[in-house]
């Protein structure tokens, strides 16, 4: 056997593979031997059918599975004995192939298209600007912070009567054009509250109500969505879409939450972990976090920047007809297989996932990014130390207590792969920042909304 490269193309090669007859033939007598000893044939006894008949019934399909064996371990060890780096696998060349005949043992010749992956030399450095959003806090932000706190940790009241901010539980039911109830019309117990109003004369109207007193409106137009009136009424949307009657809806309960006081015992339910004495305090800590929420979405936007920029700077190009055809003839068993002309219009997608997944690869290989196993089990075990109390226990307790809690978290494979995944793009988000040159825009949160939204 034989293998060689024809030709070498940037981001393609082709290999000739040529397997002889004295490769296989042996191992297709010892197989063809095989069948002899285990064919059950009418008129025959076992082990006794003519090994002639033998190769009239099976030497074909014999060859054909030995071929295949022999190239399928040939080109593997080729491409690690090589070390060369591939896209997806080995494609057949369609034009220097052949049609085969596994009829008479002879010698063969096969082609094989490899998608290389490209060569990226890269520095990761102040050379390279990329912009960074610095989100200010706003006071309204904190407010409305605040604001959700409260109601979420407020106390629910039923009141005789309602104000806008009220929950309010009845009867819906649908109208004739004399505004007396539909006989078979539709017919609903439902919820409605001020988010779900539009109209404000409609919000207007649901203020100042008693329990058993009624208002009319129409939902769609309420509502201004079919979706919420279709769960207003509980009908499917497309009905909700064609509804345009007036409703009576009769209050049978109203839900009011009246907010928690700012006191040390509301700052010891939002912040359980800190002591917290005055709202002072409590309005520092809501900025701090707040601040670190609008970091979390200028990193992710700045990575999202960086990924872009590296590319343009590292300029490599894949081998983009290999693998229109390597993802065409390896969909596997899909419910919908997809045309070429399918995977033509999704393939720039693919395309640019795959170009930073190789590109990555090669910064982490170059910078040493990895997360090690230690690095995983010193993370979670510095979790445990702060949640879980040990008090009164030895160091070597301790120790042996938190190398038990950590393989347990570690047995489930899900859940390594997310501390991993979490581990590895603060690092990497990490060393993007500290290397590359930084343009800082301060801008407040509204600002930033409006320039993300522009990018897209």
């Amino acid at each position: 056997m034989n293998i060689t490269k024809e030709n070498t193309e940037e981001s393609t090669t082709l290999v000739k593979i040529e397997i002889s007859k004295e490769d296989y033939q042996d191992q297709v007598s010892k197989e063809l031997k095989e069948y002899q000893r285990k064919a059950k044939i009418p008129g025959f006894r076992p082990g006794k059918v003519p090994f002639g008949m033998i190769k009239k019934m099976y030497k074909k399909a014999v060859i054909a599975e030995q071929i295949n064996k022999i190239l399928s371990e040939s080109i593997s060890n080729y491409i690690e004995e090589n070390k060369i780096e591939i896209l997806g696998q080995p494609l057949p060349n369609i034009e220097k192939n052949t049609p085969l005949n596994f009829e008479d043992e002879t010698d063969f010749e096969f082609y094989f298209d490899l998608g290389l992956v490209p060569e990226i030399e890269i520095d990761v450095n102040d050379k390279i600007e990329v912009d960074y959003y610095d989100i200010k806090v706003g006071q309204e932000m904190i407010e409305n912070y605040i604001s959700e706190a409260r109601k979420r940790m407020g106390e629910t009241i039923n009141p005789e009567e309602s104000e806008l901010e009220d929950v309010l539980k009845g009867e819906i039911v649908e109208l004739n054009e004399e505004g007396n109830e539909l006989e078979g019309g539709i017919k609903n117990e439902t919820s409605i509250t001020k988010d779900l109003i539009k109209l404000k004369t409609i919000q207007n109207n649901l203020i100042g109500l008693k329990k058993g007193e009624s208002v009319v409106f129409n939902p769609l137009k309420a509502t201004k969505s079919a979706i919420e009136t279709a769960t207003m009424l509980g009908i499917k949307k497309e009905e909700a879409e064609k509804n345009t009657s007036d409703y009576r809806f009769t209050i049978n309960d109203i839900s009011r939450i009246v907010p928690a006081e700012l006191d040390e015992k509301f700052y010891k339910s939002v912040y359980p972990q800190i002591d917290i004495k005055d709202e002072e305090q409590f309005r520092k800590q809501v900025e701090i976090d707040a601040k670190k929420s609008l970091n979390s979405e200028s990193n992710k936007h700045f990575m999202n920047d960086s990924i872009k920029k590296l590319l343009e700077v590292a300029d490599f190009t894949m081998p983009d007809e290999f693998m229109k055809r390597w993802l065409y003839e390896n969909q596997g068993n899909e419910k919908e297989v997809k045309s070429k002309e399918d995977i033509d219009q999704e393939y720039n997608t693919y395309r640019d996932s795959m170009k930073w997944q190789i590109l990555e690869n090669v910064i982490i290989k170059k910078y040493d990014l990895q997360v090690t196993d230690k690095e995983i089990r010193d993370h979670i075990k510095e979790i445990y130390r702060r949640f879980a109390p040990m008090d009164g226990l030895s160091p070597e307790e301790v120790e042996k207590n938190l190398d038990g809690l950590t393989n347990s978290i570690l047995s489930n494979k899900k859940e390594e792969e997310r501390i991993h995944s979490e581990l590895f793009n603060n690092r990497f988000l990490d060393f993007l920042k500290s290397n590359l040159k930084l343009n800082t825009i301060e801008v407040d949160h509204k600002e930033f909304i409006e320039i993300i939204t522009e990018k897209k």
